[in-house]
């Protein structure tokens, strides 16, 4: 995933954040992420798994340069 994409796979799921809260289900957000990158499955189910946990939690993957970096480099 090159950088320009993971920001903006990033922003998009942000401003899911504020709207429609669709990618709060792990499954909608998984597939959401497959169509934007050539992963396996697993690993992205995984990411998607992740950037819902860390919501409850630090929710560092608020600021989009953080979840595109985070994208980038598991996704890739």
């Amino acid at each position: 995933m090159s950088n320009e994409l993971a920001v903006s796979v990033a922003k998009s799921i942000l401003e899911d954040r504020r709207g429609a809260g669709y990618y709060t289900d792990v499954k909608i957000l998984a597939d959401f992420l497959k169509g934007h990158c050539d992963a396996p499955i697993a690993e992205v189910e995984e990411a998607a798994q992740a950037i819902l946990k860390d919501r409850q939690g630090a929710d560092y993957y608020k600021n989009p340069e953080i979840l595109a970096g985070y994208l980038q480099r598991q996704l890739g």
